[in-house]
């Protein structure tokens, strides 16, 4: 469940017990996600240990991450162009 949002910065995520369907309870107490737009900051800020994931870090980072033992996940990146 939603606990904190502050727009443009984070939105924090708790644990809801009471949800229906107990076995899809997340095992962690809480979540923060943090927008980075910057492909190089969010990698900085998980070579630097300031958060654990991140979603496409920057392709030139992609051997030290990988050198440094952490595991690349890829999949195919659906491309939106929205028309004018």
């Amino acid at each position: 469940m939603l606990t904190k949002l502050v727009l443009h910065e984070r939105a924090e995520l708790a644990r809801f017990p009471g949800y229906w369907d107990p076995e899809r309870v997340p095992k962690t107490d809480k979540l923060v996600l943090l927008p980075i737009p910057d492909a190089s900051t969010r990698t900085a800020a998980l070579l630097s240990e300031q958060v654990d994931w991140v979603e496409a870090p920057s392709p030139d980072a992609i051997a030290r991450l990988k050198s440094s033992g952490m595991q690349i996940v890829t999949n195919i990146y659906p491309h939106i162009c929205p028309s004018r």
